[in-house]
Parts: structure tokens; sequence; C-alpha cells
């Protein structure tokens, strides 16, 4: 599983929605084993309807489809606000695979890390962004690897 993503329904109800690498023959094997291990257990664990059709889309359809769901709440669905403030949410609304984030280098961790070297980036004065032609990029190299804020300016002076 690379993802998986709870949504709260209108209802009251929470559905998940897994996302399985589906492109080799061993992973096709595993999802569908996945699918129809939880339909064994529902029954057991008091899960409702277990959705048996495959969806198989390319990876920026698959997340687009996901993130509709917290956008702003469509038909049936709840929005994000709705669903983080319901206390049959857990905790950990949506959950990475560390194979996903190993392969992809994108973590919180580096999302924060980027959104600050933007911040840094535009606070500085336009003439030393002139002069050294520093772009959010090289900050975001610069803190990665440890450097000071004194020596990512200077290194472009």
């Amino acid at each position: 599983m690379l993802v998986r993503v709870w949504e709260m329904q209108k209802r009251g109800l929470l559905h998940a929605h897994p996302v399985f690498a589906y492109s080799t023959l061993s992973e096709k094997v595993a999802a569908d084993r996945y699918v129809e291990h939880l339909d064994e257990l529902r029954h057991r664990w008091g899960f409702g309807y277990v959705e048996r059709k495959r969806r198989v889309r390319e990876p920026r359809a698959a997340a687009a489809y996901l993130s509709s769901y917290f956008v702003n709440g469509k038909g049936s669905k709840a929005s994000l606000e709705e669903s983080v403030r319901s206390e049959a949410m857990p905790r950990s609304i949506i959950h990475t695979s560390v194979v996903l984030t190993q392969r992809s280098g994108v973590t919180m961790r580096t999302l924060r890390l980027r959104r600050y070297a933007w911040k840094l980036w535009r606070s500085l004065p336009s003439s030393l962004l002139l002069a050294t032609c520093l772009d959010v990029n090289e900050i975001h190299y610069g803190l990665r690897e440890g450097l000071s804020w004194t020596e990512i300016v200077s290194a472009y002076l």
C-alpha cells in the first residue's frame, strides 16, 4: 500500500481509500489479495461494503481524485474541516508508505524546510536578489546541507 486516505462521510461513517502500486504482476496479486482479505474480515470487524472494482489511474490522477475529498466535500463527502473535527477520525488522516517517501524524497520535514527557504528568499531585499541571482532552490539546498544563512548568501556574492 503506497497511501491510505481516511474520509469522513457526511452520514458519520469513516471510509478508507487505499492506494496500491499496480504495475507488476506481484503488485497486482498483492493488491488483489489485500482486497479479498479485507472483504473476508469485514463481518468480524464491522466493516461496511468493500469495493471490488479496481480503478487503475496514473499517479497524478490518483492524487487529484484523493485530494478532491479534502477541498470542500462533494455530494455526500465531508469537507476537510468537518473531517478533522470529527472524534471518529484517526489521528493520521493520510498515511504515506516509507517506500514512497524514500523514493520521492518528499516528507513533512523537507516540505517545512522548503517553506522556510521560501520565507527567507521572500524576505531578501530586491537589490541583494539582483546582485546574487539567488533563488529559493539554492537556499533550500544550502539549508539541507547544513550551511548557515551567511554561508548561503556569501556563496552567491
